[in-house]
């Protein structure tokens, strides 16, 4: 209505929105949060009819026509509009100089914005942004399993009938069923942080099946004695966690938490001695009933580049309670990598012959690649055992009929070890040869990683040998001759 040609003073140019988003300024900032302070705490020579040097001119009670949604990992929020935001809207849509505007025309316009109507639009928004926030969980995958089992034959001792006394499998002749559901559900509260959780549930678990030796099979029933004689629990394992997973971005790592899901080697990143091997099990896990892999790996950035961490009660299957550190650098031309690895406990008896647990060791090694004239050399040590310092054992010398059996003594010597690489390509050839010296107890891995082609024969990394490969592959259009050679003592 101050608008020049509107019957009032006439001064007014128009008007802005200074403070956008939610923010608290109020003088005591939680004192009198019911009275509107006019208390001037600071001065802004911006206003110039009021501002006096010396002297304050400024009342800090602002509020925020957009509200701020919930803080992410990386400090960043989305804002929503508040019902100021739509009723401001309007009122700044108003064109007072607009061709037949009138102080009544005026004042008609801004009695119709309806503050009812800007709180209901600001609500939707806040809807939205709540849905979002609650659709971060999610059902990604679900599987279900229906299976019928028919156990049948001649010269069985399998009965006919199941034997209300006795537990043996098969149990019986004829026909079972099994069901077993699997959903997953997966999780992004941030943009930073993601994980997923699959949940088993079973319905019935047969008892004739031939092979003992499955997932489901854990939810069969048990019996237990009590006082009234023997009892039957059939709910056993009714819901478990088949996997997990959860990675975590942050500014100076990254974390990596499995369950069950398995990973991958560091043969590629200086793992000369295969000390941290993959784990990636397919179904064999589950038919054994496996936890493994379970732990964490974090993965240094920024200042911390170059560092890798894995923790956890079985890294991989069979493996003992363990932390391995890894860090790698560049100096000068040669790329240099150091690993220790410290068994913390002892791992339970083994649930399956493919994965034996070992004795607790303590390892480290070190290794140095680099390049010269086009062939790469890779040079390595390792210290592994010397928690078996002390211990005896027994060496078999003669010929038949004539042996000798000696005893001897772990030394320190016997827990070193090393080993040297040499690789060299030239247009359709590729060349590469190795050896190692292992002491008694330095025992390293498996070499996971492939050198130029799918070769089988590799050094084992156990201690108390020495062993030399060679290799060479020829390529003629789409045919390989690659012929390799071990020697091992």
């Amino acid at each position: 209505e101050n608008a020049s040609g509107l019957g009032k003073a006439g001064n007014s140019i128009g008007g802005f929105t200074f403070q956008f988003s939610d923010g608290w300024w109020k003088y005591g900032q939680t004192k009198n949060l019911s009275v509107h302070d006019n208390n001037a705490s600071w001065s802004n020579g911006g206003y110039q009819f009021d501002y006096a040097e010396g002297q304050n001119n400024m009342n800090e009670e602002w509020f925020g026509i957009c509200a701020k949604g919930p803080t992410n990992a990386a400090g960043f929020y989305q804002n929503y509009p508040r019902a100021a935001y739509y009723a401001l809207k309007k009122a700044h849509s108003f064109d007072p100089y607009a061709a037949g505007v009138s102080a009544r025309s005026t004042q008609q316009y801004f009695s119709n914005i309806s503050l009812m109507e800007a709180v209901l639009a600001a609500r939707g928004d806040r809807a939205a942004l709540v849905s979002e926030q609650t659709g971060a969980i999610r059902v990604s995958g679900i599987r279900l399993e229906m299976s019928t089992f028919s156990t049948g034959g001649d010269l069985i001792t399998t009965p006919d009938n199941a034997s209300p006394d006795e537990r043996v499998y098969p149990n019986e002749l004829g026909f079972g069923h099994m069901q077993s559901l699997y959903t997953q559900f997966e999780a992004k509260p941030t943009e930073s942080v993601r994980g997923t959780v699959t949940l088993n549930f079973l319905g019935n678990v047969p008892e004739n099946p031939i092979d003992e030796i499955f997932y489901e099979n854990a939810g069969r029933a048990r019996d237990v004695r009590t006082d009234e004689g023997n009892l039957e629990i059939s709910s056993l394992n009714r819901v478990r966690i088949h996997q997990a997973n959860i990675s975590w971005n942050s500014r100076l790592f990254d974390l990596e938490g499995f369950y069950r899901t398995g990973h991958y080697h560091w043969g590629y990143e200086g793992d000369f001695f295969g000390l941290y091997p993959e784990a990636n099990y397919g179904p064999n896990i589950d038919i054994y009933n496996g936890i493994a892999p379970v732990g964490f790996e974090v993965h240094g950035k920024k200042s911390l580049n170059g560092l890798k961490v894995a923790f956890g009660p079985e890294l991989w299957w069979g493996a003992n309670p363990a932390v391995l550190v890894k860090y790698a650098r560049k100096l000068g031309g040669a790329e240099v990598t150091g690993i220790y690895h410290e068994d913390l406990d002892e791992q339970a008896p083994a649930v399956s012959s493919f994965a034996v647990p070992v004795p607790p060791t303590r390892r480290a090694t070190l290794h140095v690649a680099t390049e010269v004239g086009g062939l790469g050399i890779d040079l390595g040590g390792i210290w592994s055992g010397n928690t078996r310092v002390g211990d005896s054992f027994q060496i078999v010398d003669g010929t038949s009929g004539n042996y000798q059996v000696f005893q001897d003594d772990i030394e320190s010597k016997d827990t070193f070890g090393g080993k040297i690489k040499f690789t060299f390509s030239k247009g359709r050839w590729n060349w590469y040869a190795s050896g190692a010296a292992m002491g008694l107890v330095a025992n390293g891995g498996a070499d996971y990683t492939q050198t130029f082609t799918g070769w089988r024969l590799k050094d084992s990394g156990s201690g108390n040998q020495m062993n030399v490969l060679s290799g060479i592959t020829y390529q003629m259009g789409n045919w390989q001759v690659a012929p390799n050679f071990l020697w091992q003592k």
